[in-house]
């Protein structure tokens, strides 16, 4: 059948170790023919327009093609087919000028060639698939090896990575305990340092409070406290003897001013 093209994608195949299964390579083909159509567009047919203006120019029905006066070499343009009702998007691949008028004769529409980069990048695609089948077809050899004479191994790797699992993850606890066990003893130490100083403290306050009664008691005991004592006494008893001989003079004045005027 002409319409049907067959395409292989030999990297897709089924690996059970892997968890490649049958089914999901069935929707990784789904996918990869979806962009056969979105990307490449294979549903869309491959031919090349010419467009004459001297003849097109003079028509109703292509009047609307004057447009293309305007586009120049790698444009896209979108050509409509009436009768397959698809739209097809052309590159300006070619077209022939005329000088004197300056304007197109005839433009062709369709798809570049390809280009010999184009043809490297493909080939160079292509080897690097077959040395990625080749190394999976390795793998696959060196895996089956593995299970037929050293199934005791496969379980002893298992086992061995959890063990390099178990030990990771002990490391990084006995580092962590390390961790936390330095800052009990900082905190073990910053408390004794505080207790140490809380008990200065104490007796600093004990001792001022001694001295501060043995000020008291000897304050208490001072004779010069006493005697200053007795002096203020002193001071006060001559100062009312003061004021009572004060007195004194002061009748013995007005008497003598009454004797005066009755003599």
């Amino acid at each position: 059948n002409p319409v049907v093209k067959e395409i292989h994608y030999s990297d897709l195949k089924e690996d059970a170790e892997k968890g490649i299964t049958i089914e999901s390579i069935k929707e990784q083909l789904k996918v990869r023919a979806l962009r056969l159509f979105s990307n490449e567009h294979i549903d869309l047919p491959k031919v090349n327009y010419k467009i004459n203006f001297l003849d097109l120019s003079l028509t109703e029905e292509y009047k609307d093609f004057k447009a293309l006066e305007k586009v120049k070499l790698a444009d896209v343009v979108t050509v409509r087919h009436k009768d397959l009702k698809i739209d097809v998007k052309r590159k300006v691949i070619k077209y022939k000028w005329d000088s004197l008028t300056k304007s197109y004769i005839e433009i062709e529409l369709g798809d570049l060639e390809s280009t010999l980069s184009n043809d490297i990048g493909n080939i160079n695609s292509k080897i690097n698939t077959i040395e990625k089948n080749n190394k999976n077809v390795v793998e696959m050899a060196n895996s089956a090896i593995d299970k037929v004479n050293n199934l005791e191994e496969v379980n002893f790797r298992d086992l061995k990575q959890t063990m390099d699992d178990i030990e990771k993850v002990a490391i990084g606890n006995k580092a962590q305990i390390e961790f936390n066990d330095k800052d009990i003893i900082e905190l073990k130490d910053s408390m004794k340092t505080n207790t140490d100083n809380i008990a200065t403290n104490l007796n600093n306050i004990n001792a001022n409070s001694k001295s501060i009664n043995e000020i008291k008691e000897a304050l208490k005991n001072d004779t010069s406290s006493t005697e200053i004592a007795n002096i203020n006494t002193l001071i006060e008893k001559m100062e009312n003897r003061l004021k009572v001989l004060e007195d004194a003079l002061a009748n013995k004045s007005t008497s003598n001013t009454d004797d005066t005027k009755k003599g």
